[in-house]
C-alpha cells in the first residue's frame, strides 16, 4: 500500500499546477405535451464559432443585427438535433430566439427558463458584451396524444469549439419523471425515458465497450492466468478484484474531475506493470492478493466514473442500468479468463513450459501498460510521463529485491533442513 500512497501523492502534486479550463456547456429542457414537443436551449455564443455573429468595432455583440444570424443558428441546430418520435423524424419546429447576458441564471429550472424566455421576447435587447447566451424555443408538432407515449430521441452532440469539447446537459421533463442526460463527445442518439429492454441492451454494450476499450482488466487477467496457477486460485483472485470494483462503483456518486481521473488511470496501469513483474520473479500468491485488491479499488473508480457519466441515459431505471453494467462486465471478464486459462493449458500440453510462457506474456503486458501510461501522461504537463515510468520502475525494483530476499531465505531454510536431516541419519 505504501507505493500506492507515494505514487498518488507524486502525481497529485504534478497535476495540481495543470489547470483544466471549464468546458462550455449547452443547457436544454425538453418537455413532451399532448400535441407538441417543447425544447428550450441555452447556447453560449462561444460555441457558435461558425455563426459569424455580427459585432461592433470594439468586439461586443451587435444587438440590433443579431436577428437574421440567430434565425440561421436556430435552423441549423434544429437540423442537427434530428429529433425523432418512434423512429420517425419530426418536421422542422417553429423557432424563436432571444439573447441573454452571461449573468442570467434563469435556466436553473424549466419554469424559470420558460418565463424568462417569454419575458425577453417582449423587451428591447439590452447592451451586450463580447459573449452572451442565445436562448432558443423550438416547438415541434406531434400527433395528438403522442406526447404522452414517450419514444422521443435526439442527437445532442451538435456543438463544437476549436480544441475543446462542449458538454450538453439535457433535462427531459415528462409526466413519468425527470431525466437528466449529460453528453460530451458522443454522437450516439439519446432515447428519452427508455424502457427496461433498451436499458439492458444499452448498458450491456457500454460495459463491453469499457472492458475492451481501456484493456486494463484484460491485461491483469492475462497476468493472473499465464502464471500457471490453479483454476480455483485464479477464480479467487478475480473474485477479490470484482468485489473491490463493485464496492467502489456502488459508492460512487459523481464523475471524477479530470486530474484525479488521470491519477487513477496511471496508477492502475502501474499496478499492471507490477503484476507482470511479479510473474517474472515468480512472486508468491500472498504478494499477488493485495495487488489484485488494490487494482480492483482503482479500477472501480474508473468504472464508477464511466457509469456515472452515462447514468442519465437510463432515465428512471438507474438501478437496472447499474446492475446490468456490472453483471455484463464481470461475467465477460470471467468468461475471458476461462478462455485464457484453457488456452494456457493447451499450450502447455504442446510442450511449452509455464515459466517460458509466463515471462513472454508478462513482458508483453508490461510493455503495453507502460505505453498506456505514457499516452495518458502526454496529455498533461511535460515530464509527467517520465515521472510515471520512474515510479513504476521503482516498484519493479522493490519486487526484484523482495524476490531476491525470498530466494536467499528459502535457500538458507533448505540448507538448514538438509543439515538437520544429515545429523539425524543413524
Amino acid at each position: 500500500m505504501l507505493p500506492v500512497v507515494i505514487t498518488l501523492t507524486a502525481l497529485s502534486t504534478a497535476l495540481s499546477a495543470h489547470e483544466v479550463p471549464p468546458e462550455p456547456t449547452v443547457e436544454a429542457f425538453i418537455q413532451p405535451q399532448p400535441d407538441r414537443l417543447l425544447v428550450l436551449l441555452r447556447v453560449p455564443t462561444a460555441v457558435l464559432v461558425d455563426a459569424s455573429l455580427p459585432r461592433l468595432t470594439d468586439g461586443t455583440l451587435n444587438a440590433e443585427g443579431l436577428g437574421q444570424a440567430l434565425s440561421l443558428v436556430g435552423a441549423s441546430i434544429a437540423d442537427n438535433l434530428e429529433v425523432r418520435h418512434a423512429d420517425a423524424a419530426l418536421a422542422r419546429p417553429a423557432i424563436s430566439s432571444v439573447v441573454s447576458p452571461l449573468s442570467d441564471r434563469s435556466f436553473a429550472t424549466f419554469s424559470g427558463a420558460l418565463e424568462s424566455f417569454r419575458a425577453r421576447r417582449t423587451q428591447p435587447i439590452e447592451t451586450l458584451g463580447t459573449e452572451a447566451f442565445v436562448d432558443l424555443e423550438m416547438v415541434y408538432a406531434v400527433p395528438m396524444g403522442a406526447g404522452d407515449t414517450g419514444g422521443f430521441s435526439a442527437r445532442l452532440d451538435v456543438f463544437s469549439t476549436p480544441g475543446q469539447p462542449v458538454r450538453v446537459v439535457a433535462r427531459y421533463e415528462a409526466s413519468s419523471g425527470e431525466q437528466t442526460v449529460s453528453v460530451r463527445r458522443s454522437t450516439e442518439r439519446v432515447l428519452f425515458d427508455p424502457d427496461r429492454r433498451e436499458v439492458v441492451r444499452q448498458f450491456s454494450v457500454r460495459a463491453l465497450q469499457v472492458l475492451f476499450g481501456g484493456g486494463d482488466y484484460l491485461l491483469l487477467t492475462a497476468c493472473l492466468v499465464v502464471q500457471g496457477r490453479r483454476a480455483q486460485d485464479v477464480a479467487a483472485l478475480l473474485l477479490a478484484s470484482a468485489a473491490a470494483q463493485i464496492a467502489v462503483v456502488l459508492a460512487t456518486r459523481a464523475p471524477l474531475a479530470p486530474a484525479p481521473l488521470v491519477v487513477v488511470q496511471v496508477v492502475t496501469a502501474s499496478g499492471i506493470v507490477i503484476a507482470a513483474i511479479q510473474n517474472i520473479v515468480a512472486a508468491r500468491l500472498r504478494w499477488v492478493r493485495p495487488l489484485v485488491v488494490v487494482f480492483g479499488l482503482l479500477y472501480g473508480l474508473s468504472l464508477g466514473d464511466s457509469l456515472t457519466g452515462v447514468a442519465g441515459f437510463a432515465g428512471r431505471r438507474g438501478v437496472l442500468a447499474t446492475a446490468t453494467f456490472l453483471a455484463a462486465l464481470e461475467l465477460a471478464a470471467f468468461w475471458i479468463a476461462a478462455v485464457f486459462w484453457l488456452s494456457v493449458r493447451w499450450i502447455n500440453d504442446r510442450g511449452v513450459s509455464d515459466r517460458a510462457l509466463s515471462i513472454l506474456v508478462s513482458a508483453v503486458v508490461a510493455h503495453t501498460a507502460i505505453h498506456r501510461m505514457t499516452d495518458i501522461g502526454q496529455a498533461y504537463p511535460a515530464g509527467l510521463e517520465r515521472l510515471l515510468i520512474s515510479v513504476t520502475l521503482g516498484w519493479a525494483m522493490v519486487m526484484l529485491v523482495v524476490a531476491l530476499i525470498e530466494a536467499l531465505t528459502s535457500g538458507l531454510r533448505r540448507g538448514q533442513s538438509s543439515v538437520v536431516d544429515n545429523r539425524t541419519v543413524p
